[in-house]
């Protein structure tokens, strides 16, 4: 991160989440939101929420300690909007340039798709989700991904069918393959070096890197 790069974690009520190296990415100046019961992880690593968001259904504000008390934003219930993608409103509305989303993962399938595509949705900023070992975010033009040699790293197709090249370091060259939203051509391929640059031509694709 970038010296002046202002940084907010957003923990999600994910039920089957796995918080192994997000608090890798948390430090004294980044803004910690808590998404309704989502602020329990912030609690289970041993941290204190700043901001509270979202209609308190899943979250009672006793449960934190009474000589912490941080901002709470109530959601209504009905609403055309989750308490995700508020969250994410309410950090870059708040000058945060980069944005992360934690507790991703749980039983609801249609929660998890909308966080997806709530990356796809801001992609403008600089967003992504980490989960466990493994982070994923949306390209649409150029992107450098760096890690370790034998990372495992999927390129999946969000929007059309993607034209996708790389400068190389991949086990399977992404000149040579057509991404294809009714394929799976471009999961499970591997670093071959420390790092590589994609480039996207054409359409949008999810990017998700083991750690």
């Amino acid at each position: 991160m970038a010296a002046n790069m202002k940084r907010a974690v957003i923990f999600l009520n994910g039920n089957l989440s796995d918080l192994t190296l997000v608090k890798q990415y948390i430090n004294k100046s980044t803004l910690l939101i808590g998404c309704d019961g989502g602020t329990r992880h912030i609690l289970e690593l041993g941290l204190q929420p700043d901001v509270v968001i979202g209609d308190l259904d899943s979250f009672r504000p006793e449960e934190i300690s009474s000589d912490h008390q941080p901002k709470y934003i109530t959601c209504p219930t009905d609403k055309d909007f989750t308490d995700s993608e508020f969250a994410i409103r309410y950090a870059i509305e708040n000058g945060y340039q980069e944005v992360i989303l934690a507790g991703a993962l749980g039983d609801r399938l249609d929660h998890l798709l909308g966080n997806i595509f709530l990356l796809d949705k801001f992609a403008d900023s600089k967003i992504k989700i980490i989960e466990g070992h493994q982070e994923a975010y949306i390209v649409r033009a150029q992107a450098e991904i760096s890690g370790h040699k034998g990372d495992t790293i999927s390129f999946i197709p969000i929007l059309g069918n993607p034209k996708v090249s790389s400068t190389g370091g991949l086990k399977y060259d992404l000149n040579k393959y057509q991404l294809s939203l009714k394929g799976n051509t471009g999961i499970s391929n591997v670093l071959t070096r420390q790092s590589t640059t994609i480039t996207v031509t054409k359409g949008t694709i999810l990017v998700i890197h083991q750690l």
